[in-house]
């Protein structure tokens, strides 16, 4: 199965998805895809799922990069995370 999270730098981003790679088997090697305009936040936070317990036992693998329509291709669910506050805000965060 693969997950996509549009917005995937976003902070709760990491307790939401390891909660769900410890709680169910529908991950279980698939992929999780971290799609977000600042693709340094997705990447930072990709690089903390790999570092997690949950993660490992999964076998998921953990995607970034730069282009939604690639995020998206093949994903059986798809996440979205919107900033609260103004949009400028959001983009300096």
């Amino acid at each position: 199965m693969k997950v996509t999270i549009v917005g995937g730098g976003a902070y709760r981003v990491l307790g939401i998805m390891r909660s769900a790679m410890a709680v169910s088997n529908a991950l279980h090697g698939g992929e999780i895809n971290l799609y977000d305009l600042n693709v340094s936040r997705a990447e930072a936070m990709g690089r903390m799922f790999l570092k997690t317990p949950e993660q490992k036992a999964s076998g998921c693998r953990i995607t970034w990069g730069t282009s939604l329509e690639e995020a998206l291709e093949g994903a059986d669910a798809v996440g979205i995370i919107l900033p609260a506050g103004p949009r400028k805000a959001a983009l300096l965060s």
